[in-house]
């Protein structure tokens, strides 16, 4: 995309029309939220997205009907390529045929990939796990971290825009593999490349069950999504800053998950678990990350089911972290006044003098610890007042000092 066509694109304009997207998906399927939720930041970041649940659950239906409210008519490429895993599955029926004549003057196969994955913008790949050795030793893992296809003796950048799959199990985990499970080790190398991963059930709710019974099947989006809109946007996040105040939120949470949960959240998924939270911030029509965009991170640190409600804690305490915080600073400020105020009940005045020096000085440690936590403190009302609150009292105990 050349300068001139990006400059015409408007962040709060994708986001508002992706809302809208999100809006519509949420009315005409059901308690799928989060799964939608993470449809769209995976879209925003651009991240692979696998979805664990039993068939019949609408997963494949809502990239349909996304895959129709994206205009495509800009597009070069293949607009949607879905795929169905299993034994019987050849390398051919996903990275497309080779070519022939090219094989027998040079011995090396090329294939022809106009319509099939390396040459797709959206890729949905069903039932993933049921995925053969064929398929996986033949660049799979390439595709999905480094977006690149060796066809031939070249190496082609592919265009996927977002790959997404569909599965009722996981691998292996990390941590129960054995020295001799090669392929399971590199099915958990495929599923460490899956950033997002969301857990879907069958509609639960009764009511809900007769709102889909009686769902116009037919209702479709009045909003238009062009595909240069999604790669604008894409290309748009690396223009997001991360406060470092964020980014330690989000080493916290890992450490923790990691300390007292045992869940393995490599490196590499640590430092692209970045992309989500940005892309929830420019969802929102934000260029500024808040704490609130660390909300998807309960998709990116679970690698089993049952790591799930340790991980939405654990991130639910991140969210609440700055309330936690004014609390405790605000405890520690009552805590420093209120043992000024017994001390001032001695009549002798150098331990008066020294009092006050002491709850001065305390207050100047408790100054100097938030805004280690907080460095960029004016942009948290609740911490911003507490500052201010702090060196009113200590300008008040000051003069109080002086005037002994």
């Amino acid at each position: 995309m050349d300068k001139k066509s990006l400059e015409q694109f408007s962040v709060k304009e994708i986001s508002s029309k992706l809302l809208k997207i999100q809006s519509f998906l949420n009315k005409k399927y059901v308690e799928l939220e989060d799964y939608i939720h993470g449809v769209i930041i995976a879209l925003i970041s651009r991240s692979n997205m696998i979805a664990l649940g039993p068939p019949g659950t609408a997963k494949s239906a809502v990239i349909r009907d996304l895959v129709k409210i994206i205009d495509f008519s800009d597009a070069d490429s293949t607009p949607y390529f879905w795929f169905q895993l299993g034994e019987d599955i050849h390398p051919n029926n996903v990275f497309g045929a080779p070519d022939l004549e090219y094989y027998k003057k040079t011995s090396i196969t090329k294939r022809n990939i106009k319509g099939f994955l390396p040459d797709s913008l959206i890729v949905y790949g069903a039932e993933f796990y049921r995925i053969n050795e064929q398929i996986a030793n033949s660049g799979l893992i390439t595709i999905m971290n480094e977006g690149e296809f060796k066809n031939g003796t070249e190496t082609i950048k592919t265009n996927i825009r977002l790959f997404m799959a569909d599965t009722n199990f996981f691998p292996k985990s990390y941590h129960k593999l054995d020295e001799d499970d090669d392929f399971d080790r590199k099915l958990q190398a495929i599923h460490d490349r899956f950033l997002i991963r969301i857990k879907v059930e069958g509609v639960q709710d009764f009511d809900n069950q007769v709102k889909m019974i009686l769902m116009d099947d037919e209702m479709s989006s009045n909003v238009s999504l062009s595909i240069r809109e999604i790669i604008y946007i894409q290309e748009y996040l690396n223009q997001i800053k991360m406060p470092i105040f964020i980014a330690e939120q989000m080493v916290r949470i890992a450490n923790k998950l990691r300390e007292h949960h045992n869940i393995f959240i490599s490196p590499r998924r640590l430092k692209n678990a970045r992309n989500v939270v940005k892309a929830h911030a420019l969802f929102q029509g934000r260029e500024n990350v808040e704490l609130i965009d660390l909300l998807p991170l309960k998709y990116v640190f679970w690698e089993n089911e049952e790591d799930i409600p340790y991980v939405e804690d654990a991130v639910d305490e991140a969210l609440h972290v700055v309330e936690r915080d004014e609390k405790e600073f605000r405890n520690i400020l009552d805590s420093i006044l209120g043992g000024l105020t017994r001390n001032l009940k001695d009549n002798d005045l150098e331990k008066r003098a020294d009092s006050y020096f002491e709850a001065i000085k305390d207050l100047d440690i408790l100054l100097e610890r938030i805004q280690n936590q907080y460095p960029d403190f004016d942009r948290y009302e609740g911490i911003k007042d507490m500052v201010e609150i702090i060196k009113k009292r200590k300008m008040d105990l000051y003069e109080q000092y002086i005037g002994l």
